[in-house]
């Protein structure tokens, strides 16, 4: 078929319906990408304000020892990673601590449950199921 000869009924109409198909499956394609990415976007816009309040603190550290981009780069990183871990592994410490204080007693079989508020009776609905639960 040559070319210059015009498109029949059928043959416009079934290139129509598939760049239509395409369009869609195109469509479906970026939806499902988006989705796969969309629990990351909060990540990274915020990995974005951090650089750009960081970046004159790095340009000044930076010219402070000597022009060493790499070297500052380094060092804020470190000290920011520092300053994220050091309350995780304060964290972690007290609940090991707590751990082996409720296994002790467990063990010992003194863990008790306080007994609730009075207060807790005079919540509607439930006050008094749990209060004497």
């Amino acid at each position: 078929m040559n070319s210059s000869m015009p498109l029949g009924d059928n043959e416009g109409f079934g290139n129509t319906a598939t760049n239509a198909v395409r369009l869609g499956l195109l469509f479906v394609l970026l939806y499902w990408s988006f989705l796969i990415i969309a629990p990351f976007v909060p990540l990274v816009i915020w990995g974005a304000i951090i650089a750009v309040a960081v970046y004159p603190l790095h340009t000044k550290f930076a010219v402070s020892l000597g022009n060493r981009h790499k070297l500052s780069a380094i060092l804020l990183t470190l000290l920011a990673l520092a300053v994220l871990t050091t309350p995780v592994v304060m964290l972690a410490g007290s609940m090991i601590e707590t751990v082996q204080t409720w296994s002790a007693d467990i063990e010992r079989g003194s863990l008790q449950v306080p007994p609730p508020a009075d207060s807790v009776q005079e919540w509607p609905i439930v006050g008094d199921e749990i209060y004497s639960a």
